[in-house]
């Protein structure tokens, strides 16, 4: 198979760009660094299973993903794109994780949890298992943590067995410098 057919059929890259461009959406005021998404995509694993006729890819085993800032390590990454559509992409690990320079003054997004899954028609992100995604100062810990890309809205529950509650940190704002706006 040519490189150039291999990269249509197997558009992982795209794919899990569209899926990493949601956090920019999902985390404001940071936004990703705009020249990642014009950088190479280098995925090391310890196995990789493509499965043309059911449209699953596989990239199983020390999974690590870098394409400029974006670096995701995992125990697997699993991209779901029957008929070509991308229809979920599953990420899990012990856990995942997740890290992007937002380009403000070295400002970084960090996420965690044990298992994170986009439903592309849904515009959904979902991370489960002691979810944890911290934005500079501010930080989002419980179980369960949804981003609703199309409606930019954020759920966050905690455990329900023992009880655990949501844990957020929002820093307020550093002051002005002194003789600004003078």
């Amino acid at each position: 198979m040519r490189c150039s057919d291999h990269r249509r059929r197997h558009a992982l890259p795209w794919l899990i760009l569209s899926w990493l461009g949601l956090w920019s959406l999902a985390m404001p005021p940071a936004r990703a660094l705009e020249n990642d998404a014009a950088q190479p995509i280098n995925i090391r694993a310890d196995r990789v299973r493509l499965n043309e006729k059911t449209g699953i890819s596989e990239y199983l085993g020390g999974v690590r993903l870098q394409q400029g800032s974006i670096v995701i390590t995992a125990d697997s990454i699993v991209v779901h794109q029957p008929g070509g559509v991308l229809e979920k992409i599953l990420v899990t690990g012990r856990p995942a994780r997740f890290r992007q320079d937002t380009g403000l003054a070295g400002q970084l997004i960090d996420a965690q949890a044990a298992r994170m899954e986009y439903r592309a028609a849904e515009g959904r992100l979902f991370l489960t298992g002691k979810a944890v995604v911290i934005q500079g100062p501010n930080q989002f810990a419980g179980e369960y943590i949804e981003f609703d890309t199309r409606n930019s809205t954020v759920t966050a529950q905690g455990a329900q067995n023992p009880r655990e509650q949501v844990d957020v940190t929002i820093q307020p704002p550093a002051p002005p410098p002194e003789g600004a706006g003078q």
